[in-house]
């Protein structure tokens, strides 16, 4: 079991690090968004048909199940 170790003095702060921050909207060109919009839209279409043909059968049941 590992332990943890705080430091000796609770009111020594530590200052937050600051990242350089760098945009990826400001560093993509139009067609590189549109080509990762594109993918997106790809799996969502290919997670939508994965659940209606498998998921979708097996709650169809279930509701008979209940009713």
């Amino acid at each position: 079991m590992k332990s943890v170790k705080y430091l000796a003095s609770p009111s020594v702060r530590l200052q937050p690090t600051k990242h350089s921050i760098s945009w990826a909207c400001v560093q993509l060109t139009k067609s590189e968004i549109e080509s990762i919009r594109q993918g997106k839209r790809s799996i969502s279409a290919y997670v939508q048909r994965e659940f209606q043909a498998t998921i979708q059968p097996k709650l169809d049941l279930l509701k008979k199940q209940a009713a």
